[in-house]
């Protein structure tokens, strides 16, 4: 009798352990996203005389993606701005300071909405130095059709 409780507590806990791996990765797969390497480059992709607009407009942003900025550090920061800031170079409270420790810094684009990052220092702003990454919701799976195949009443 006792060998039967625990031969039904294992099938229990292996049934619990793979429910909780599976949703372990459907959770993965909904947070992992494509990384975007600002500029293109992964050392010294935010930098100085450089066209982010351009960069930006070849680049496809979905909701969970990740931006990477790759910057020297003693030259600048990343700062994440509000529209106003990002069209006149306007640092002081930022909506968030993205920079770091080495200048090797990642922010998640969580939300469907524009999102805009600068530097406050020197005139590198004013120079073109910002960003604009319009964020968009994921499109919807598409769902296996009915073959119509079976609807042909045709005689």
């Amino acid at each position: 009798m006792m060998g039967m409780g625990l031969v039904k507590g294992g099938k229990r806990r292996v049934v619990m352990v793979m429910v909780v791996m599976l949703v372990t990765i459907s959770m993965m797969q909904s947070v992992s996203g494509v990384l975007h390497k600002l500029g293109g480059n992964r050392y010294q992709g935010w930098r100085s005389n450089y066209n982010y607009t351009q960069w930006s407009m070849n680049e496809h942003f979905i909701v969970g993606d990740w931006l990477y900025f790759g910057y020297e550090r003693s030259l600048f920061n990343v700062l994440q701005v509000n529209q106003s800031g990002y069209e006149n170079c306007i640092t002081e409270n930022p909506i968030k300071n993205v920079t770091g420790g080495a200048g090797r810094d990642v922010f998640q684009l969580l939300r469907p909405i524009t999102y805009y990052f600068t530097t406050s220092e020197g005139t590198y702003c004013q120079n073109g130095m910002k960003v604009a990454i319009p964020v968009v919701n994921a499109p919807p799976t598409p769902t296996p059709s009915k073959s119509t195949a079976n609807d042909d009443h045709s005689v």
